[in-house]
């Protein structure tokens, strides 16, 4: 974290022979006059460069295709010249710069660390394509030299890459270099290192993943739907082509090309419907990644041709599967009873038993898929799916049943109607079984989702209580790979100190080591007694673990990375330092959930002792008793911005200050998951008015029947949408289970496994209701349409045969 001196370069170069390397220095800063904006600084040398990117003069351009070309440029040929001999000259990403309006010779005011710094932009990197763009859009590229100007890094890399052949020469030129290395210094492959940042990401983009999976299921629901419903429309037409010689086999070829057909149309809809809603999501899919894992904070939409054949392959192949039951209907469809429901019927009836004993074993396999599957994350998202699955097989026998012992209950309380409404709900199986299976998924998804989000929500809240002792907090904002870019003005902690109203003070130092297996956030506290309590040790005992974290060479670490790297406390743990590597006990476990990543903590003095560091990044403010309250902390932070330049950068901000952004950028980081939660039920939605709808033209003489023996329009609408409350209503009940089963296998298994953190699961009963209305309000909502449609009949024409 403190870098490599720029003579090491030469003693590869020279003394080891190591010709194709070239020295990096890299720092972050942030846009004054763009909030929102962050750049990653990259200094390189144009002479050694080569080998590595093509970073010529040839690569850059000092024009670009917008009106303010007319502004004098000097010729292509001089950009690396200029970038070579004039100070604080920058090139910046073409696509970055359009986005923000500026052109060449305008200026860009950074905030690095504790330090404000104007860059004049002198030309563009032009962007080739969507891959280019998104490495490169929040790049600001100059020379190394100017880079350690900037950066106020004289004679400092942040790297040196190296490109080693792998035959003998190559290997021992490796070993020799790795004898050499300065204290500190390690060699990381660049496999390892792309290794570890897929890993960081891996969880989210799995969770992304099983979200949108979730969401194909119920639409495959509804594919089923729609293609039962071109079948019940058509019986009597199949019947007749029957009669005629058509055979059944023939018929069931006839709804596998239409289905074809319609999901070929279907697929093409969905892939450029799932495009715009891409460009939709990008920002806030970006955001949250810039949120967790310090990411660029934007990007571009990239569609790759493997994912337009993957969505191909999944829209095609769900319809297909969704037609095998439709077809197979239209395969035993005898002439003579194409009219009669109650053979249909009947057959659903004897088949519902089978599914649900079909649905307890699955149901069953994906516990134990859950119980045995370890720490991956696959087959955990694998058995909850079959669990899913499992649950819905048994929602049409659980239907029925329930149809069944309530029958007399509801007569009692309806009276006719009521009993009417229940026998229609039991006679429709066959269609409107495969709509409530859909609607129960969705509506115990949401359940889940929500509990696990609550749930979540309250452990930060109240993790970020425990964690926040101090009243005020000043620190550099961000975190960067070289420490010195994020040091606090020793003579300015000494002033707050001194302050009246402050009883004492914390100090923090917050870097990143770079190693083979990944990045380690280190964090180093000098904490009064009084702070100690704010780490919550889930192993570990707190006054002895205490006790040896400040008297010697000991660590605790987050819970997050004990989970990652499987250890625990009496466990040991091994830290580049300056003085070589060195061993630290582990003396406890604590609970965070600031970093998915994981922290390791050591006292300040012992940081201060091995990486030869005595920067702080960030300190806390303890205020007196008779100050404390929100009117006192708020005269200190008016008090600490009074003391501070006008321009300075660090942040002042309370404890409730604290609270209140992590929470928001929690309740960001969770809103694509609201988004697909959305998505998810209005699917259903769809697929409970579809299996209305074809109830409406299989039931149309049954209705036309009522209506002729005395019931009115509004009473035959009141029934309708009594059958859809009812349904709702028992999709409601049994979608609880499956709800709360869910939220415990996301907080347990599926956030542990991703996350590495562990919480408690809070349920309220208000989430049960609002579950409960969500599908009653969802199954009314979908049978008002049908209700007004079988309402405006006309009996005559219904009770018509031919």
């Amino acid at each position: 974290p403190t870098g490599l001196h720029e003579s090491y370069f030469v003693d590869l170069r020279l003394k080891f022979g190591a010709q194709q390397s070239t020295p990096i220095i890299e720092g972050h800063g942030v846009a004054r006059d763009y909030p929102g904006y962050s750049f990653k600084l990259m200094g390189t040398d144009s002479f050694s460069e080569m080998p590595f990117r093509d970073f010529s003069a040839a690569s850059f351009t000092n024009t670009r295709n917008e009106p303010d070309a007319e502004r004098g440029r000097p010729d292509n040929g001089d950009l690396l010249t200029r970038l070579l001999t004039e100070p604080g000259t920058t090139l910046i990403a073409e696509n970055r710069a359009r986005a923000l309006g500026l052109g060449i010779g305008d200026s860009l005011n950074l905030r690095l660390g504790s330090r404000d710094q104007s860059l004049t932009l002198i030309g563009y990197i032009p962007i080739t394509d969507s891959k280019t763009m998104q490495a490169l859009d929040n790049l600001l590229l100059m020379d190394i030299a100017t880079a350690q100007e900037v950066l106020a890094l004289p004679q400092h890399l942040s790297r040196i890459e190296l490109i080693i052949g792998e035959d003998d020469r190559g290997t021992a030129l490796l070993s020799r270099i790795e004898q050499s290395l300065p204290a500190g210094a390690q060699i990381i492959s660049v496999q390892s290192s792309n290794s570890a940042l897929s890993q960081m990401t891996r969880a989210f983009r799995t969770n992304l993943t099983a979200m949108s999976l979730l969401a194909l299921m119920v639409g495959l629901f509804i594919i089923y739907n729609g293609i039962s419903f071109s079948v019940v429309q058509r019986r009597e037409m199949f019947a007749v082509l029957r009669v005629l010689g058509v055979t059944g086999k023939e018929l069931s070829w006839i709804i596998y090309a239409e289905a074809i057909l319609l999901g070929i149309v279907g697929t093409v809809l969905g892939l450029l419907l799932g495009i715009l809603l891409g460009y939709g999501l990008l920002e806030l899919v970006t955001r949250t990644v810039s949120d967790l894992y310090n990411g660029s904070d934007s990007a571009a939409l990239s569609v790759s041709f493997a994912s337009i054949i993957k969505g191909m392959a999944l829209g095609l192949g769900a319809t297909l599967l969704a037609a095998v039951l439709p077809a197979r209907e239209a395969l035993t469809i005898v002439p003579q009873l194409a009219m009669q429901r109650m053979q249909l019927e009947s057959k659903t009836l004897k088949i519902l038993p089978r599914l649900a004993r079909l649905g307890l074993w699955i149901t069953a396999a994906g516990l134990l898929v859950l119980l045995f599957s370890e720490r991956s994350l696959v087959l955990s998202f694998g058995g909850l799916f079959m669990l899913v699955i499992g649950y819905s097989l048994l929602v049409p026998q659980t239907v029925a049943w329930m149809t069944t012992h309530l029958r007399s209950v509801l007569g009692r309380l309806f009276g006719l109607k009521g009993h009417m409404a229940l026998h229609s709900v039991s006679r429709s199986l066959s269609r409107t079984s495969v709509a409530m299976a859909a609607l129960t998924v969705a509506v115990a998804t949401t359940l889940g989702v929500t509990v696990m989000i609550d749930s979540f929500r309250g452990a930060v809240d109240s993790w970020i209580t425990q964690s926040m002792r101090a009243d005020v907090y000043i620190a550099v904002p961000g975190i960067d790979r070289h420490v010195a870019l994020s040091n606090m003005d020793a003579a300015l902690i000494e002033r707050i100190t001194q302050l009246d109203q402050v009883k004492y003070i914390s100090k923090a130092r917050r870097t990143v080591l770079q190693t083979s297996s990944g990045e380690i956030e280190l964090l180093a506290f000098d904490l009064p007694e009084k702070s100690l309590e704010a780490f919550t040790l889930i192993e570990g005992e707190q006054e002895r673990a205490w006790q040896s974290f400040s008297t010697s060479p000991a660590a605790i670490i987050s819970e997050p990375y004990a989970y990652r790297h499987k250890l625990s406390a009496g466990d040991k743990i091994q830290l580049p330092t300056l003085l070589g590597q060195q061993t630290f006990d582990i003396v406890g476990v604590y609970s965070d959930y600031a970093s998915e990543r994981g922290r390791v903590v050591i006292a300040l003095d012992n940081y201060q002792h091995y990486w030869r560091d005595a920067g702080i990044s960030s300190i806390g403010l303890y205020l007196e008793e008779k100050d404390k309250g929100n009117s006192g902390e708020e005269r200190l932070v008016k008090q600490l911005r009074q003391m501070l330049p006008t321009d300075s950068p660090l942040s002042i901000t309370t404890k409730k200050g604290i609270r209140e952004a992590t929470l928001t950028v929690f309740d960001r980081t969770f809103a694509i998951t609201e988004v697909l939660r959305i998505l998810t039920v209005f699917v259903a939605f769809v697929g409970i008015l579809s299996a209305l709808m074809a109830l409406q033209l299989e039931r149309a003489r049954e209705f036309a029947m009522l209506r002729a023996t005395g019931l009115t329009p509004g009473e035959l609408r009141q029934l309708v949408i009594s059958e859809t409350g009812l349904i709702g209503l028992l999709i409601g009940i049994i979608a609880l289970p499956l709800g709360i089963l869910l939220s415990a296998v996301l907080i347990h298994v599926i956030n542990r496994r991703s996350f590495g953190w562990s919480m408690e699961m809070s349920l309220d009963f208000s989430q049960l209701i609002a579950a409960l209305l969500l599908a009653l309000i969802a199954s009314i909502a979908a049978g008002l349409y049908p209700a007004y449609r079988m309402a405006r009949t006309r009996p005559a024409l219904a009770l018509r045969g031919e």
